[in-house]
Parts: structure tokens; C-alpha cells; sequence
């Protein structure tokens, strides 16, 4: 084939694939990458001898070798020397293939979405997870509750995206969440890790260099799943909630600025298996959602400021809420609640309008039993977005947000067996959010570059 020149720097070719399949035209649809060259194409037009295939075609979707570019994206949009093909501009999941049987492809790393996971081992059961900076370099870190193994595995970040091997400190029983935070304010980032089984919270504070000192425990409610950190009583020090399935509730350990935290105060809440924190009212006192204690509705406690809450008031859901999440989808100053419910496999928005009060859920289709979900500008736009984990499909599912309360239907990532809980945060110093999910099935995580 004659040389051309190329207006898309990221578009490749084959022409001497060894290992390829074709469909009933003969154009070759997978093609060994290893042998894939850069290739150019005169004048910024597409040959007559290229064809347009559609990704979404279920013979297709199903190869996992083929990319999907985005060809309308707006980074492309921008370059005055693109095809001018209107099925090129029009058509955001496609591959260009060449009638004699040349493939022509997108590099994986210029679709947008999250790169392929990388999965890492971890201790047994992987559950909860936390990032944070436990050595000073200025990468992120990743801290995981195994439950199988009543132990915390410590990854150190390389600042690239990737993870050394897991390091595994010991906690209580059955640690089922994690949460990474500087209690003693000495510039690095300690662990607080929720023991299910063992009715305690295991503190682990970190000496600078990644490793942590022998835990200290606290006793909480029954059955403990989860903890969020923040200044409940305005000291400007690390305090500790709990979320107890069992009861009462909340546990509340306020922290003393030094590493150790005061005894738990319980707030009834119901039982609760997952938190969420925000100013629901505009105080400027940090209030509490809890999701998981009831089948029809959350549990909202408006914060005093003193590290006291008001009677819980109950918001309806309508359906089961499995996990909770906040942040303002609608961008109009009040925090909205986001809710993953296992009725009908759905996610609800609650919009927040102040006062501590919200507007009736409105559901967007899931499609999957979902369980822990994450609001974040993922795909840099100025918007929340909403990222789920679906159990039974071992992927994450990113629902965008166009920033009026409303979500995007889900584009889903493959992930480890039995995913659960996910950590946001820069794992390659992009400036871009990337994932790192727990694959309970599989004693892995699995973590997701981000290239949105």
C-alpha cells in the first residue's frame, strides 16, 4: 500500500497483521497490535476505500481488541484538519477500516473513557478503600480493608499511575471500610479502618515514610461498615462517624489534633450502612445523610456545630438505598443526595433546596445490583459526575453529569469479580480523577486511568 499522510496523529494501521478477524467483507476488524504502524492520510478527507463500521453492532461490542473513539470529541472537533466524512463526525462509536483488509484503529490511550484496569493483589475479601499521600512524595496511595484477612494493604503510588506491592498491616475483625485522613496533623496522612465484626474502629498513624505505627482501637456500635471523616464540632480538628448496621446508628469520635480520638457518642440513626457529609442547610455546620437503615427513605442529621445532631428527619427514597453520596449536581448551592438502591436497580437523585430539605428522588436506570457509588468531575467538564460499581457485571458504570441534576446513561469499564467500594483521586498527576475499585471475588483492586 502507497504511503499517505495523516491529519489524526492517534489513528494507526496494519498491513501485515498475522492474527486478525474479518467479517463477511473481508475488512479486518481485530488486528495484533504489535504490528501496528503510524499511518497518514493525504488532505484530511476520507479515501473512498475506507469504510465506517459501527462499534455498537453486538458481533462488535463484544471484541474487547477493538477501541471507540470519540470523533466528535471536542479536542478533535478543534483541529481544522479533520475528515470532513459527515459519518465520521456523527457516528461517536466507530473504527475505520480499509477495504483491503488494512486496519485502521485508535490507540487505546486517545479514546476517551478510562484506560483498561490494571489489577493489583490485596489481602483476602478486599472491601473498602481509601487514597492518600502515606509517604510525603506527593503520589497518591491506596489503602485497602481486607476483610479475609483482618489486615489493611498498604500500595505506595509511583506518582505514574501505577502501585508497589501491597504492604498488609494488621486490624480488627472483619474490617469492612477505610478512610485516610492526617489526625495528628503532622503533614501525613493516617488510617482509620472500620472493624465489622469486631465493633471497633482500628487508628493506624502514619510515621512519613509509608509505613504506620501498630493500631490503637476504639470501641463503636454494632456491626460497623463505614466512616466519614470531617470538623463536626468546629475545632478544626479530624473528627470520625460511624456508620453501625446494627445500631443505634452513627458513632461520633471527635478527635483530639494528636492521632487518638474521644469515646464514641451514639446518634440514633437507625442502623446505617453508609454515610454521607455535607452543609444541608447552609450553616456552615457539616451534616450527616445516612443510607442502608431503612427500605424506603435516608436518614438526615443536620449538624449543631458542637459535635451534636438534631433529630434525624427522614427523606423518601421509594426505593430500597443501599449507598449514599452528596454533592451539587444541579450547581445551585444547596447539596443534592445521590442514592444507589437495589428496587429496580436504579440511581435517585435527590436535589437539595436548603433548609436542610430536599425535592422528591428522580431515577435514572442502572440496569445492575449497584453498591458503592462516588460523585466527581470525572470527565473535567465543571460538572459532578456519578460513578457506580455494578456487582454482578464486574464493572464500574460512569454516568455523566450535565450539571442540571440529571445523569447520563451509564458507560460501563470491566473490573475485577465482585467489585465493591472505590477510592477517587490522581494516581498518574494528570490533573484527571482516576478510579481504583475492590474486587472482592478476586482479592484484587483494579485501577482505571483516566483519559477524559
Amino acid at each position: 500500500m502507497h504511503a499517505r499522510t495523516l491529519c489524526l496523529p492517534a489513528l494507526v494501521w496494519c498491513s501485515a497483521c498475522t492474527s486478525t478477524s474479518r467479517d463477511d467483507d473481508g475488512a479486518v476488524l481485530i488486528a495484533d497490535a504489535a504490528v501496528i504502524e503510524d499511518h497518514r492520510i493525504e488532505g484530511g478527507r476520507l479515501p473512498p476505500d475506507l469504510q465506517i463500521l459501527d462499534l455498537a453492532r453486538p458481533d462488535l461490542a463484544a471484541k474487547p481488541d477493538l477501541a471507540k473513539p470519540d470523533l466528535a470529541g471536542p479536542d478533535l472537533a478543534a483541529k481544522p484538519d479533520l475528515f470532513s466524512h459527515p459519518d465520521v463526525a456523527m457516528v461517536p462509536d466507530l473504527a475505520v477500516v480499509d477495504a483491503h483488509q488494512d486496519l485502521i484503529a485508535w490507540d487505546q490511550a486517545s479514546a476517551k473513557g478510562f484506560l483498561n484496569a490494571v489489577n493489583y493483589p490485596v489481602g483476602l475479601k478486599p472491601d473498602g478503600i481509601a487514597a492518600g499521600d502515606f509517604n510525603q512524595d506527593g503520589a497518591q496511595d491506596l489503602a485497602v480493608a481486607c476483610s479475609g484477612s483482618n489486615a489493611v494493604s498498604v500500595l505506595l503510588g509511583n506518582g505514574d499511575g501505577t502501585f508497589q506491592s501491597k504492604v498488609d498491616y494488621p486490624v480488627g475483625s472483619y474490617p469492612a471500610g477505610v478512610a485516610a485522613t492526617d489526625l495528628d496533623a503532622d503533614g501525613t496522612d493516617d488510617l482509620i479502618v472500620v472493624n465489622y465484626s469486631a465493633n471497633s474502629v482500628s487508628v493506624l498513624i502514619g510515621k512519613g515514610k509509608g509505613t504506620f505505627q501498630p493500631k490503637v482501637d476504639y470501641a463503636v456500635g454494632t456491626s460497623p461498615a463505614e466512616a466519614a471523616i470531617g470538623d463536626f464540632n468546629g475545632d478544626k480538628k479530624v473528627d470520625l462517624a460511624v456508620a453501625e448496621v446494627a445500631g443505634p446508628g452513627i458513632g461520633l469520635l471527635l478527635g483530639n489534633g494528636d492521632g487518638t480520638l474521644q469515646n464514641s457518642i451514639s446518634t440514633p440513626s437507625g442502623g446505617a450502612l453508609t454515610l454521607g457529609t455535607a452543609d444541608f442547610n447552609g450553616d456552615s455546620m457539616l451534616d450527616l445523610v445516612a443510607g442502608g437503615g431503612s427500605a424506603v427513605d435516608v436518614h438526615v442529621h443536620l449538624g449543631k456545630g458542637n459535635g451534636a445532631f438534631q433529630p434525624l428527619t427522614s427523606v423518601a427514597v421509594g426505593a430500597d438505598p443501599f449507598h449514599v453520596a452528596t454533592g451539587d449536581l444541579d450547581q445551585d448551592g444547596h447539596p443534592d443526595i445521590v442514592v444507589a438502591t437495589t428496587t429496580g436497580k436504579k440511581i435517585g437523585v435527590l436535589r437539595g433546596k436548603g433548609a436542610g430539605l430536599f425535592q422528591p428522588a428522580v431515577f435514572f436506570p442502572f440496569g445492575d445490583f449497584p453498591h458503592d457509588i462516588a460523585v466527581a468531575d470525572l470527565n473535567g467538564d465543571g460538572h459532578l459526575d456519578v460513578v457506580v460499581t455494578a456487582s454482578s457485571r464486574a464493572a464500574v458504570s460512569f454516568m455523566a453529569g450535565p450539571g442540571d441534576g440529571t445523569l447520563a446513561a451509564g458507560v460501563e469499564s470491566a473490573v475485577g469479580a465482585g467489585p465493591q467500594k472505590m477510592a477517587i483521586a490522581d494516581f498518574n498527576s494528570d490533573g484527571r480523577l482516576d478510579l481504583a475499585v475492590t474486587s472482592y471475588s478476586t482479592n484484587t483492586i483494579s485501577v482505571l486511568i483516566n483519559n477524559m
